[in-house]
């Protein structure tokens, strides 16, 4: 008898059309970042939500809502040519929040989630993405997230919801998860209520999200990426990776400028003399007052990752216009932390001389991974609403002192020598904190500081690195 009428008799035509119907392997991808499928999966063990870490944010009317013990969901970006998982994260909820948090992650650099979760192998390469693949659920089709997939992505490809055959390295991956990692921990559910029996999940739930986040990530960095697979003929995708980036190269990183035009917020902030101030920092923009006497106010982008620079919209195009060097790589939830210290120090000021407040962002420096990634998870959970509440809110303002040219012997603030440490002379962090402080304190010290936070001449973004072991001199690094 034919196999096909067994297989329709016994499981029904469904099962018959996916085991005789006309299926091929589908495309191969010979380039890191050609392809990229993007998916999420109510995952199938229940943990505890009082511990968070570095993966998920809640507030309390959340915490209220959902309870202490739950399954959560997990959206998961996988490369093709490589197997690569490029982006994780959790979730209450398929939604638009957690599909833009990992996508971000995709498309940006991974060392500090290896730095935070204790990882001995490398992260993946960090290059762009060409094109990406979703389904058609609503946490994919949001503007929320296409407006930013658009963007960043040449090539997005739509598929049918509820259809897992169609994406079969996306699902073969969530089956090996459930196979080799999940069975390790208390809590899980099974695949189905035969196979669970009279087992309590939710009460024998022990495992907190912080610690089986961290287990998840170090599993497919440390393990999945290592190990053979299949799809690759037994070839590690780690070793993939390598392969294919040596022979064909990888699509271009994405600039900051590129993300925060993906990923910025709208905003319209007014325009005065002194240029744009949002959260007291204050963007220089005195050719606008120049080109436009009488305007008043400006449409922004702002990245709440990022305020070293804004990007403003002006004759149909997007400008970046700097701030201060010093914030440069500092987000919104790290400058409200600053602000909050300094209000603790110096009580009801109104204003403050910006070098105290340089001197407490170059501090950040000593701040581990975990702490940055959960910085960065509370920077993308503000919206246009909340991002202006979250500014206005801000007690203490920055007062600026008059630009003018820096000199050699005014290195304090200009922080010129940030863009090549290894220069002759440059100080180290130590002699800087006592020069700022002996700024701060007043008398002839005091009334030489007259070098702005932004030098006259703007350098690159990418010339201060403000997360540089505190420890370590400038000409020791490398």
């Amino acid at each position: 008898m034919d196999e096909g009428r067994v297989i329709a008799a016994r499981l029904g035509q469904k099962r018959t059309r996916e085991k005789r119907g006309m299926n091929s392997e589908g495309p191969r991808y010979s380039r890191f970042g050609e392809m990229v499928y993007m998916d999420c999966w109510k995952i199938d063990i229940v943990v505890r939500l009082k511990k968070l870490g570095i993966w998920m944010k809640m507030t309390a009317a959340q915490k209220k809502e959902w309870g202490a013990r739950r399954r959560i969901w997990i959206c998961v970006a996988i490369d093709l040519a490589t197997r690569m998982v490029i982006g994780i994260g959790f979730g209450l909820s398929e939604c638009t929040e957690l599909t833009r948090r990992v996508l971000r992650m995709a498309v940006s650099d991974k060392s500090a989630f290896v730095e935070a979760t204790n990882c001995l192998a490398p992260p993946p390469p960090n290059y762009g993405v060409e094109g990406l693949g979703t389904d058609s659920g609503e946490a994919f089709l949001d503007d929320h997230f296409r407006i930013p997939a658009l963007t960043l992505v040449p090539n997005t490809k739509i598929g049918i919801v509820k259809k897992p055959w169609r994406r079969g390295v996306m699902e073969r991956l969530f089956g090996t998860i459930k196979n080799q990692l999940l069975p390790y921990f208390d809590g899980l559910t099974f695949g189905n209520s035969v196979e669970r029996g009279d087992y309590d999940a939710m009460g024998n739930a022990t495992m907190f999200l912080e610690e089986f986040g961290t287990a998840f990530f170090r599993y497919l960095n440390d393990v999945y990426h290592l190990q053979g697979h299949r799809g690759l003929k037994k070839q590690p995708p780690v070793n993939r990776a390598i392969e294919l980036v040596e022979s064909t190269g990888g699509p271009d990183t994405y600039t900051n400028e590129l993300l925060r035009f993906a990923f910025g917020i709208n905003a319209t902030l007014p325009l005065t003399d002194e240029g744009l101030t949002f959260a007291g920092i204050r963007y220089r923009t005195e050719w606008l007052r120049q080109l436009h006497p009488g305007l008043r106010e400006m449409r922004v982008k702002i990245d709440p990752i990022d305020l070293g620079c804004i990007s403003v919209a002006h004759a149909g195009l997007w400008h970046t216009v700097p701030g201060p060097v010093e914030l440069c790589g500092t987000g919104l939830t790290q400058w409200r932390s600053v602000q909050a210290q300094l209000a603790r120090k110096h009580g009801e000021q109104a204003k403050l001389n910006f070098p105290i407040v340089a001197k407490a962002l170059i501090s950040f420096g000593k701040l581990g991974a975990a702490a940055r990634i959960k910085a960065q998870i509370h920077d993308q959970s503000y919206d246009s609403v909340t991002v202006l509440e979250a500014a206005r809110s801000l007690r203490i303002q920055p007062m600026y002192r008059p630009a003018v040219q820096p000199s050699r012997s005014q290195w304090t603030l200009s922080l010129g020598w940030l863009s090549d440490p290894n220069a002759e002379g440059s100080p180290t962090l130590d002699e800087q904190t006592h020069v700022a402080e002996s700024n701060f304190s007043g008398g002839e010290a005091d009334a030489e500081l007259e070098v702005n936070a932004q030098p006259a001449q703007p350098r690159p973004r990418s010339t201060l690195k403000l997360r540089a072991p505190a420890h370590q001199k400038p000409k020791d690094r490398e």
